[in-house]
């Protein structure tokens, strides 16, 4: 049994599940049960496709000239923005540190390490799904298409092994 990718959904696990009942093996099962991702917000039912919405959004800003969003972390040059910006106020005061910081917000917070401020001990002892959206390694595997026949094939197969 080789599971390429973070699971994220029984999909993912095709009929692996169900063997695993049917043969009583309990030990595959509680496995993959286990090596399913706790977060309900990864599931399928939660992801929706929001590109022409992105794009629409992109355009009325463009269109209105509204600054751009105040972003949570630090990338790039956010923290020589942050140093420019503590030399304005220095320089010319809060007033005008202000008014900058509207016209161009800088970050919220500056991660320094790729732990976010985690303990190390405590970072590596966490789950492989936690780890990975910290790292941002996490990819969303698509599941796969379900062929209903074969699907509704393999129910009435299994209904009629129970009653015979």
């Amino acid at each position: 049994m080789q599971i390429e990718s973070l699971l994220t959904s029984e999909l993912q696990l095709g009929q692996q599940l169900n063997k695993s009942v049917k043969t009583g093996e309990r030990a595959d099962f509680a496995l993959l049960l286990a090596m399913l991702s706790p977060d309900v917000s990864e599931q399928d039912q939660f992801h929706f496709e929001t590109t022409d919405t992105v794009e629409k959004k992109e355009s009325l800003s463009e269109l209105f000239e509204v600054p751009r969003a105040q972003h949570l972390t630090a990338s790039g040059n956010d923290q020589e923005q942050s140093l420019a910006l503590g030399k304005l106020a220095q320089e010319q005061g809060t007033l005008a540190a202000r008014l900058s910081h509207c016209l161009n917000p800088e970050a919220l917070s500056f991660a320094l390490d790729k732990t976010h401020d985690i303990d190390r001990q405590v970072y590596d002892s966490l789950d492989y799904h936690t780890a990975a959206n910290f790292s941002g390694k996490h990819s969303r595997a698509k599941p796969a298409d379900i062929d209903l026949a074969k699907v509704l094939f393999a129910q009435k197969d299994y209904q009629a092994q129970l009653i015979a």
